[in-house]
Formats: C-alpha cells, sequence, structure tokens
C-alpha cells in the first residue's frame, strides 16, 4: 500500500469490480452443482468443465469490447485496458473452477490451503516487485494475474478434468437447475458488496474511491474471510448430510453459533 497511490487502488477496485461480476458465472454456478450433487459421472464433470470454458470465453469478450466504454464513462483512460488485461482472470478462473469444486467436494482442503498459501505468495511477491519498479496500478493487475494462472496449473494438475469435445445437455440440465440458483445468490451478494465501488468511482475521484475500497476491506476482514472459510468448509459438508434432516440442521445451528460466537467480539 506504501508504494502505491490511493488512485491506483481506486483504479483497481473499478475493474475488479467488473471483472468479479464476469468471475460468478464463470467459476460460480457449476462447480457448485458438482458439490451438492452426491452422484457425478464423468459426464457431469465434463459438462461442467465445457461451461465453465465456454462461459468465461464469451465474458471475456464481452467485456474486452465494453472496457472502452466503461472507460469512458467513467472517464478514466487507464480502465480501459485493464479490464481488458485482468479480464483474462475470467477465462483462467474457469479453467480450475471444477478442479477446485471436486477437491473441495472431497474435502481436500488441507491440499488446498497449502497450495494457496504457496500461491499467494509468489503472486504477491512479484506484484510487490513490480510496485517497486514504479509499475503503479499495473503491479496490482500482474499481481492478480500471476495468482490466477499458478491456481489454475496448480489446482488442475491435483484434480485434473478431461475435456470432452461432446456436449453431455442432459447432465449440464442437472447441474443448471442448481448451479442458475446459486449465480443468482452470488449477484445479489456482489451487488450488496461490490456493487458500492461502481456507483462512489462515479461520483468520487479515483484516489477517494481507493481510500474508501482499502478502508471498507480491512473493516470486512475479519467477517468476509471466517465467512469465506466456513462457507467452503460447510458446503460440501451439508451438502453431504442434504437428506438427513436433523443431522442437517444440527450442523447448521452449530456452525451459525461458531460463527457468532467469533465475530461478535469483533
Amino acid at each position: 500500500a506504501r508504494l502505491l497511490s490511493k488512485s491506483d487502488f481506486g483504479i483497481m477496485a473499478l475493474a475488479s469490480s467488473f471483472i468479479g461480476f464476469g468471475l460468478i458465472f464463470s467459476e460460480g454456478g457449476m462447480g457448485a452443482a458438482l458439490i451438492q450433487r452426491q452422484n457425478i459421472t464423468q459426464k457431469h464433470m465434463n459438462a461442467a468443465f465445457q461451461s465453465a470454458i465456454v462461459v468465461g470465453c464469451f465474458l471475456f469478450v464481452i467485456f474486452f469490447f465494453i472496457s472502452d466504454p466503461i472507460s469512458a464513462f467513467f472517464n478514466q483512460p487507464k480502465l480501459g485496458l485493464i479490464i481488458k488485461v485482468a479480464g483474462l482472470n475470467i477465462i483462467l478462473s474457469a479453467i480450475s473452477s471444477v478442479s477446485v469444486s471436486l477437491l473441495q467436494k472431497h474435502f481436500k482442503f488441507k491440499l488446498i490451503t497449502a497450495a494457496s498459501t504457496v500461491i499467494i505468495t509468489i503472486s504477491y511477491s512479484v506484484g510487490v516487485i513490480f510496485a517497486f519498479k514504479g509499475w503503479g496500478v499495473w503491479s496490482l493487475v500482474i499481481a492478480t494475474l500471476t495468482n490466477t494462472i499458478l491456481s489454475s496449473i496448480v489446482m488442475f494438475y491435483l484434480a485434473p478434468v478431461k475435456l470432452s469435445f461432446k456436449f453431455y445437455m442432459k447432465e449440464w440440465r442437472e447441474l443448471f437447475s442448481f448451479g442458475s440458483a446459486y449465480i443468482l445468490l452470488k449477484i445479489i451478494n456482489y451487488f450488496s458488496s461490490s456493487g458500492l465501488n461502481l456507483v462512489l468511482g462515479k461520483i468520487f475521484t479515483p484516489a477517494k474511491l481507493g481510500v474508501f475500497e482499502r478502508a471498507n476491506q480491512i473493516k470486512t476482514l475479519p467477517s468476509s474471510y471466517l465467512g469465506n472459510v466456513l462457507g467452503t468448509i460447510m458446503f460440501p459438508a451439508m451438502s453431504e448430510m442434504q437428506y438427513e434432516e436433523d443431522r442437517l440442521f444440527k450442523t447448521y445451528q452449530h456452525s451459525l453459533g461458531l460463527v457468532n460466537s467469533i465475530l461478535m467480539p469483533i
């Protein structure tokens, strides 16, 4: 934060808000449906992987062509090119989304944590190096791209999915019935958390938006971090017991009590 200006964080916050919306569709619904569904076959995995790749590429093309109008709307000349480059995260995340979901489904959380820790350390070290060299906001873009590239390679290696050129419509429909509702929920959460950045980005300067974004991230760090961790763990666990109502209810009660007991003092 000391190496970059407030405007750098503000412009990146705007770009991340748009890219984050694309990530909801490229990595959200089908992966979650694989976790929720108790019995999956290779066809289900292929259908989810194909869907993620197609949607990811489609969204990347859309953001590529609307990036310049977005840049003009916010009156930020740098924003257009940043969205074009950072938009690669949508495709890269789509590649690893199914692999990550399969690891979570089989409770390989230690493996995910170990890999993620190394990847984050490397990627943000690269970002710091470029920040020292005076790359400004591009150091943030490079850090996120490095993180996504390494994650895609490592996660796909840990849980490879065979790419098939045959589309399995039946299996896709079975996954989409749950995945579509999950995406809708993610969209609502997105606008409640990141939607404000888009409004403030139009009203205020990038410097002011950068200060707000940093302060808001620090403020929500405990709840968002704990929520993500518990959500990642509890979703596959509760999916395993989805037909055992009493056990499911007790698990939900205990997890809710745990979250409240930790977050209330904070």
